[in-house]
């Protein structure tokens, strides 16, 4: 996923608003609001409208004709994310605490990417090894060591070399 912002969006928006979030309906209109699956409110966040049931149009008022594709291509969705292992799609699941479950873990896959990415053009990741390599390796001087360092053994004198006879 690389819009992870719009991700954590559309997911704090379905699992705070639960009675608006239905994955077996792209869009539709209740008596109490707008419904959507996780297609719909993708394409809904972004600024697109819902027509009538079903039907999306763009900001530029154009029409959408492949929701999933859109809403794949709006978060930056890659297949392996959008598709199981048997081909099944991120916006065909039917129950909505799966492709909550689902959602939920690109989302924080993809965060977790961004803020390594960000941290190494930081430079905070090197930082933060060489720390840890050399931590180790130091110990504050008011800290006494736990074992005694052993006294150096003598260093034995080297033996003559054999003169020939």
């Amino acid at each position: 996923m690389d819009n992870p912002e719009l991700g954590r969006k559309v997911l704090d928006y379905v699992t705070s608003h639960p009675g608006e979030f239905d994955m077996t309906v792209w869009g539709g209109f209740t008596p109490c609001g707008t419904v959507a699956c996780l297609a719909g409110h993708t394409m809904l966040l972004a600024g697109y409208q819902l027509a009538r049931l079903n039907s999306f149009h763009r900001p530029d008022g154009t029409k959408v004709r492949r929701k999933s594709a859109e809403a794949a291509k709006l978060l930056g969705l890659v297949p392996d994310e959008q598709f199981s292992q048997d081909s099944f799609s991120l916006f065909g699941v039917q129950q909505n605490e799966d492709a909550i479950k689902w959602f939920r873990r690109l989302v924080e896959k993809s965060e977790a990417v961004q803020r390594e990415q960000a941290a190494v053009r930081a430079g905070d990741i090197g930082r933060t090894v060489r720390r840890r390599e050399l931590e180790p390796l130091t110990a504050p001087a008011e800290q006494p060591l736990t074992e005694p360092v052993p006294e150096e053994a003598p260093v034995p004198e080297p033996v003559p070399a054999l003169q020939p006879a």
